[in-house]
C-alpha cells in the first residue's frame, strides 16, 4: 500500500503498536491482545482526494455511506481493484474443513442499530458489484452474535456471504480475490488451481468408470480391468464399484487434499504452482505476443534458485515490409524451424575436436569471429570482450563437454529464442536509439 501511495506522489509511514481488547458478546466476554499495524499518510491533499472519491470520514459504525455512484458505473477492472483491495482487509479468509470443500466466505458490516438499514444498503451495493462480475452472494442477514454496546450506542452486525459452490468460489478467487493481504492473495491464487485439479480427477474417474463398465460388458476379468485402468486418481475400490454400473458422477474424495496439493505443487509461498501441460493446440492466430517478464529493468530470471542475468540479444534489421511478410508467416516459421537447430539434444552444423572446443570455452566470441562464425566487431559489442578472463576448460567435466560440444551453432533450449518483429512507428520509446538502428520509417 505504501508503494502504491508513493506512485500517487504521497509519503506514508507504517506504525506498530500492541493493543488489548475486551468486550462482551452474547457468547460471553471476549478478551485478547494483538499487534496492530497501521499506515499513516500525513497529507491533507490525500485526505481530500479520498473524500472527493466518496470515502467515509469518521467512525464507520456511526456513519451513513454507500458505494460511490462513479464506482458503481465504473469499468469491470476498476470494480475488481476496489473489491479486491477492500476484501484484503474486510472479507474472511477462505477455509476448508474437510480438505476438499470450502466454506462460505463472509463480509460483515457493523453499524449502530438505528443505521442498520444503511448497512444493508451498503452490502447490497457490494452484492451488485460482485453480480456485475458474475459472482453470486447471499442476501444480507443480521448477525446477532455481533451485537455490541459501545460508546456511541448499541451496534449490530449485518453479513453477506459469497456462495461456496465450486463454480462460484472459483470465479471469485480467480477474477476478484484479494489485494494488500499476502496470505489471502496466496490462497486466492491456489484455490482455482486446486479446483482445476479436482475437475481433472472427475474427468479421469468418469472416463475410467465408462471404460470399466464397457470392459466388464465385454467379459474382461476384474484383474484385467484393474490392471488397465488403475492410477493415482483412480483406485481399486472405485473401479470395483464402477463395474456394477448405475453410479452417478464420480466424486473427488480420496485424492490430494488442498493443503497436500499446495505442499506438493506450490512454488515457494507466493501462490504460484507447477502444472502439467495436457494438450497443445495449433491456432491461426497472427498478432502480438508478449513476454510477461520483460517489464523489468534488467530482465533477469531465476535458475536453480539464483537470480541470473538474461541472454544477450542481437538485432538484425531487414528490408522486408509487413504487408509482404504477413501472407507467408506460416511458411516463414516452418522454414526457421528447419534451418535453425533448436531444442534439447539437437546438434548444430559446427563440428569440433575437443581441443577446438576448449578454445571456444576459453575465448568465446573472439574464437567465433576469428573462425568465420561472427563479424569482426562482435567481440567489442559484448561484455568483457565476449570471454571470461582466466577461463580454465580443465575445470569442466567430461560429461558437460560431451553434452555441449555438439550444441555450438544451435539456438539451444530453455530461455533462448529467435523472433521476428514488426516496427510500430507510433511507439518509439527511445527515438535516438531507433534512429541509430534505422528503425525510423514505417516498415509496415
Amino acid at each position: 500500500m505504501k508503494g502504491d501511495i508513493a506512485v500517487l506522489g504521497f509519503k506514508s509511514s507504517i506504525f506498530q503498536r500492541d493493543r488489548h481488547h475486551k468486550f462482551a458478546t452474547r457468547y460471553g466476554v471476549s478478551e485478547f491482545d494483538y499487534k496492530e499495524y497501521s499506515l499513516a499518510v500525513p497529507s491533507t491533499a490525500f485526505c481530500v482526494l479520498l473524500l472527493a472519491l466518496g470515502a467515509p470520514y469518521g467512525k464507520k459504525t456511526a456513519l451513513e455511506y454507500r458505494i460511490p455512484d462513479w464506482l458503481m458505473r465504473a469499468e469491470k477492472w476498476q470494480k475488481r481493484l476496489f473489491l479486491a483491495s477492500y476484501f484484503g482487509a474486510e472479507l474472511a479468509t477462505p477455509k476448508t474443513n474437510n480438505g476438499y470443500n470450502f466454506s462460505t466466505v463472509s463480509l460483515s458490516c457493523s453499524k449502530l442499530v438505528k443505521l442498520q438499514s444503511n448497512a444493508v444498503s451498503f452490502l447490497q451495493d457490494i452484492r451488485e458489484l460482485l453480480f456485475s462480475l458474475g459472482i453470486a452472494t447471499s442476501e444480507p442477514a443480521t448477525v446477532e452474535g455481533y451485537r455490541y454496546s459501545g460508546v456511541e450506542g448499541e451496534s449490530i452486525g449485518t453479513r453477506i456471504s459469497i456462495q461456496a459452490n465450486e463454480r462460484n468460489l472459483n470465479l471469485f478467487t480467480s477474477q476478484v480475490g484479494y489485494l494488500y493481504n499476502k496470505q489471502k492473495e496466496r490462497l486466492a491464487s491456489l484455490i482455482p488451481l486446486y479446483f482445476r485439479f479436482l475437475e481433472h480427477v472427475r474427468m479421469e474417474r468418469n472416463l475410467a468408470r465408462e471404460q470399466a463398465s464397457r470392459m466388464n460388458s465385454e467379459g474382461r476379468s476384474v484383474s484385467e480391468i484393474l490392471g488397465t485402468l488403475k492410477s493415482a486418481n483412480v483406485g481399486v475400490s472405485f473401479l470395483r464399484h464402477s463395474v456394477w454400473g448405475g453410479r452417478g458422477p464420480a466424486r473427488v474424495y480420496g485424492v490430494k487434499k488442498f493443503q497436500e496439493f499446495c505442499s506438493e505443487k506450490e512454488l515457494g509461498k507466493g501462490g504460484m504452482a507447477y502444472a502439467e501441460i495436457t494438450s497443445i493446440d495449433e491456432t491461426d492466430y497472427i498478432g502480438y505476443v508478449y513476454d510477461l517478464t520483460v517489464d523489468h529493468s534488467e530482465h533477469n530470471f531465476v535458475a536453480d534458485g539464483l537470480v541470473v542475468s538474461n541472454c544477450g540479444m542481437r538485432l538484425i534489421r531487414t528490408n522486408l515490409r509487413y504487408k509482404d511478410v504477413k501472407p507467408k508467416v506460416k511458411e516463414l516459421v516452418d522454414l526457421l524451424f528447419r534451418l535453425v537447430p533448436t531444442g534439447v539434444g539437437v546438434k548444430g552444423s559446427v563440428r569440433l575436436a575437443k581441443g577446438q572446443f576448449e578454445d571456444v570455452m576459453r575465448w568465446g566470441v573472439k574464437w567465433c569471429s576469428e573462425n568465420g562464425y561472427g563479424w569482426p566487431d562482435d567481440a567489442g559489442m559484448v561484455e568483457e570482450g565476449g570471454f571470461i578472463k582466466g577461463a580454465d576448460p580443465s575445470k569442466v567435466s567430461s560429461q558437460a563437454i560431451s553434452r555441449g560440444i555438439t550444441q555450438l551453432g544451435t539456438l539451444g533450449s530453455g530461455n533462448h529464442y529467435l523472433e521476428i518483429q514488426v516496427v510500430d512507428p507510433t511507439r518509439f520509446f527511445d527515438a535516438e536509439t531507433s534512429k541509430h538502428f534505422g528503425l525510423v520509417h514505417d516498415t509496415r
